[in-house]
C-alpha cells in the first residue's frame, strides 16, 4: 500500500464526480461536490494550496427532494461545468467565482431522480442528460448556444448512466438498469446514423458473467467494463467491449471489482472492490465497509493494490476512483465509520514519474 493523501476532511462532505464523467480542471485544479447541511455545492479544489473555493450552490429550492447530491461533469477543452438540477441543466465556468450568476441554459423536460449524470462534450458545445417520463427513459442533448433541446432516444425501460465516449462523441454510452442477474442486456451504446435507437454491445444471454459499471475509453471507440464478483462463472474481472458485436475482451482477472476508470492513454485501469481484495470469497462475500484501490495495467493485466478505503452504502460515498490527466495520481472517496460523511482521498501511480 503505498501513502495516502487526504485532500479533505469528514465534515467537509466532499466526493468526485462519478467515474464515466470529468472533474478535472485544465490548471491542475479538480471540481468536488459537496453535501454542506441543505445546501449543495460544486467546489474547486486546489492541491497545491489545499484550499477548496466555492463553484456554485444549488439550495433547496433549486432541486427536487429526492436530489440529496448532485453530478456534474467539466468539458475537457473549455472547463465549463454542466450540471442537472430540478428541471433546469446549468453550464458555468469552473475556472470563475460566479456562484450567483451561474445560468440555467435550458429546461428538462423531466425533473431528475436523484441525482442525474449529466455529459458535457470536450469543447462544452452540447450536454446529454436524461429524463424520465411517463416510465419512459430517454436521453436529450442541449446546445449550449443556443439553448434548444433535442430527444436522442427514448425506451420503455430504465435506461441511464448516458455519456459520451471520449474518443468519438458521436457515440454515446448507456445501460439497462435493474438487477445484475436479470439484465441480459445491460451495455448499450447510441450513435445518430449507426445505431439511432440504440444498440446492446453484446447480449449476455446464456453467459455466465453479469457486467456493469461501464466507462468509455479515450484512446479508442470502446469501453471498460466490469463483470461482477456475482457472476456465476468467470473469468471475471474487467473487460473491454465495442460496438460491432464482438464478443468482450478479458484484461484482468478479479472476483470483487465493483466500479472501473481508465487513463487518457489507454495504459492503465484503476477499479474499486466490493470488499477487500485478498479476503476470501468473491462480490459481496466477508465484503464488510472496506473497498481497496487497485491499479491495472491494460497491457499485461497485473495489478498493483495501491490504496484500502471504505465504502458508504449509498452514492455519493462508494470510492469511484479517477485518474489525473497525467495518470500521475488516482484519485478515489473515502466515507467515514458511519458511513454518513466523505473525504477525497488521492495516492500516486507508483508506475508514472
Amino acid at each position: 500500500m503505498h501513502d495516502v493523501e487526504a485532500l479533505t476532511e469528514f465534515e467537509q462532505n466532499c466526493y468526485l464526480a462519478y467515474p464515466h464523467t470529468n472533474g478535472f480542471l485544465s490548471n491542475g485544479q479538480v471540481v468536488f461536490g459537496q453535501q454542506a447541511g441543505d445546501d449543495v455545492n460544486l467546489v474547486r479544489y486546489c492541491p497545491e494550496t489545499k484550499t477548496t473555493q466555492l463553484l456554485r450552490s444549488f439550495t433547496p429550492k433549486d432541486r427536487n427532494p429526492s436530489e440529496q447530491f448532485l453530478w456534474f461533469d467539466v468539458a475537457r477543452e473549455t472547463d465549463d461545468v454542466a450540471v442537472n438540477a430540478g428541471h433546469g441543466v446549468y453550464r458555468f465556468s469552473g475556472l470563475i467565482n460566479e456562484p450567483d450568476t451561474s445560468p440555467r441554459i435550458a429546461e428538462n423536460p423531466a425533473p431528475p431522480n436523484g441525482g442525474q449524470l449529466p455529459s458535457i462534450t470536450d469543447d462544452g458545445a452540447r450536454i446529454l442528460f436524461e429524463s424520465r417520463l411517463d416510465e419512459q427513459f430517454g436521453a436529450w442533448q442541449v446546445d449550449v448556444a443556443s439553448g434548444k433541446t433535442q430527444k436522442l432516444v427514448q425506451l420503455p425501460w430504465h435506461a441511464n448512466h448516458f455519456h459520451h465516449c471520449p474518443h468519438d462523441e458521436r457515440w454515446i454510452a448507456f445501460s439497462h438498469e435493474g438487477a445484475a442477474p436479470t439484465i441480459m442486456d445491460r451495455v448499450w451504446g447510441w450513435h445518430g446514423e449507426d445505431a439511432p435507437t440504440g444498440c446492446c454491445l453484446f447480449d449476455q444471454t446464456g453467459s455466465s458473467l453479469l457486467f456493469g459499471h461501464e466507462r468509455w475509453c479515450f484512446h479508442r471507440t470502446s469501453c471498460v467494463v466490469v463483470a461482477y464478483g456475482e457472476s456465476p462463472g468467470g473469468p471475471r474481472g474487467v473487460y473491454f467491449c465495442s460496438p460491432g458485436g464482438a464478443q468482450p475482451k478479458l484484461i484482468s482477472e478479479g472476483d470483487r471489482d465493483w466500479h472501473v476508470n481508465i487513463s487518457t492513454d489507454g495504459q492503465w485501469l484503476v477499479t474499486d472492490t466490493t470488499g477487500p481484495h485478498d479476503a476470501p470469497g468473491r462480490g459481496w462475500e466477508n465484503a464488510g465497509s472496506t473497498s481497496d484501490i487497485l491499479l491495472i495495467n491494460a497491457t499485461t493485466g497485473e495489478r498493483t493494490f495501491v490504496a484500502r478505503s471504505r465504502k458508504g452504502d449509498t452514492h455519493p460515498r462508494h470510492p469511484h476512483p479517477a485518474f489525473s490527466p497525467d495518470a500521475r495520481w488516482i484519485y478515489f472517496n473515502e466515507a467515514d465509520e458511519s458511513g454518513a460523511l466523505n473525504r477525497v482521498c488521492r495516492v500516486r501511480n507508483p508506475f508514472v514519474s
